[in-house]
């Protein structure tokens, strides 16, 4: 009788400590799929943090409210040589600037792909904002031109266009502030032109790539301004 008891006793104490494990593992994948919703929230919230207008255009695609580098639509912003994604002390050929080559070139070293549009790893966009977020193309920016209004006007101190749906119920715009461009040894056109990237290549032609140009009285796209130089970036995205 004493043995029957020593072995039932024994049954009870592993069926309540393999119960008393089996709960700690559950709590323990319990616990960790909150901390990873919990992450992915955070990711979440961190992709969505940049906000961007839906300007009825027919593609679709959004555009975000301020420059790469800004805090608020009036900001300049950074300035990056095309291919890259960080501001330099200096904008040069001789301050370690690399991608003075062909779009074959910059294929195959992967800064360019197959469309000759910026990698994600050499889009200033993609690697300072993260998630969708990207440098438009040359036919973006004309998309951008040809169906919104633009009227040249001061935000807050600063010249630029405010650039607004044409849709009748639409009232969304965007401010693209005119930074001027950034050349050794300084800043130049401040208040004056606006410069902004293109993703693209421009014709394979080694020492440019496609800006989009304007001041008050003109917007211009093309091979404009050498890719060494510090321009602004305005994110666009597909959400």
């Amino acid at each position: 009788m004493l043995h029957d008891k020593f072995i039932k006793d024994l049954i009870m104490n592993r069926f309540r400590l393999y119960t008393w494990q089996l709960a700690s593992i559950l709590f323990c994948v319990s616990m960790t799929s909150c901390f990873e919703e919990e992450e992915n929230e955070e990711m979440l919230e961190e992709e969505y943090f940049y906000e961007y207008m839906d300007l009825g255009l027919p593609s679709g695609l959004k555009w975000a409210t301020m420059n790469v580098g800004a805090t608020k639509p009036e900001e300049y912003g950074g300035y990056y040589s095309w291919g890259e994604i960080e501001e330099k002390e200096h904008y040069s050929w001789s301050n370690g600037y690399k991608y003075d080559v062909s779009e074959s070139s910059l294929l195959a070293i992967n800064v360019v792909d197959s469309c000759g549009n910026l990698t994600y790893s050499h889009d200033a966009a993609s690697m300072n904002w993260g998630g969708l977020w990207r440098t438009p193309t040359e036919s973006e920016f004309k998309e951008l031109i040809d169906h919104c209004d633009w009227n040249w006007t001061n935000l807050n101190g600063v010249n630029g266009y405010m650039v607004s749906s044409k849709e009748k119920d639409n009232k969304n715009s965007i401010f693209l502030p005119a930074g001027g461009i950034n050349v050794y040894p300084e800043l130049v056109k401040l208040g004056e032109f606006g410069y902004y990237w293109c993703a693209n290549t421009s014709d394979d032609y080694s020492l440019y790539s496609t800006t989009f140009q304007f001041n008050s009285d003109m917007k211009k796209l093309g091979r404009i301004s050498l890719r060494y130089s510090g321009q602004a970036v305005r994110p666009v995205a597909e959400y």
